[in-house]
């Protein structure tokens, strides 16, 4: 039974790891990637592949330069699940551009509310600056649920 549960232990104790390594480790943007392969890579995304390899193929994009437009395109997109994912992949760019994008999404109020909150969640987590705060409880201000939301946000992401 003490065997079971160390081995149970230790096999808990790398799973955390190895999500904290993919989640925690700097990529910075690369460079020379044709638009060609940023097409294809999109094309995928729009198809009926597993959705697990539709996020590994997010991932990859992400980790292009300057691919903000396409994937704030594939975050309007009728797929909410891929767009919410989409939404995070734009946070974690973590550039100017991004953020811009990611204000354009949670504007938009053709959107679903989870991808809009998702989107709202991406800048408080990835940018967490103040004025953000007040762009998003003005974006949020006419809508119950997205304004219940930024208040949690406030309290749980910004301290405040």
């Amino acid at each position: 039974m003490n065997l079971r549960r160390i081995g149970l232990g230790i096999l808990c104790l790398l799973l955390a790891g190895g999500v904290c390594f993919f989640a925690l480790r700097p990529e910075p943007a690369e460079a020379g990637f044709t638009s060609e392969e940023v097409d294809d890579l999109v094309s995928f995304l729009g198809g009926d592949a597993a959705f697990n390899r539709k996020l590994m193929a997010l991932d990859a994009l992400r980790k292009k330069a300057d691919v903000e437009d396409k994937l704030e395109a594939l975050a309007e997109g009728k797929d909410v699940k891929l767009a919410v994912f989409t939404t995070t992949a734009l946070g974690k760019m973590k550039t100017a551009a991004a953020k811009s994008n990611l204000k354009d999404l949670v504007k938009s109020t053709t959107l679903s509310k989870d991808v809009r909150k998702s989107a709202m969640t991406a800048i408080a987590v990835h940018f967490k600056d103040s004025s953000d705060l007040t762009f998003l409880e003005s974006e949020t201000a006419s809508d119950s649920d997205l304004k219940a939301y930024c208040a949690w946000l406030k309290t749980n992401v910004y301290g405040k």
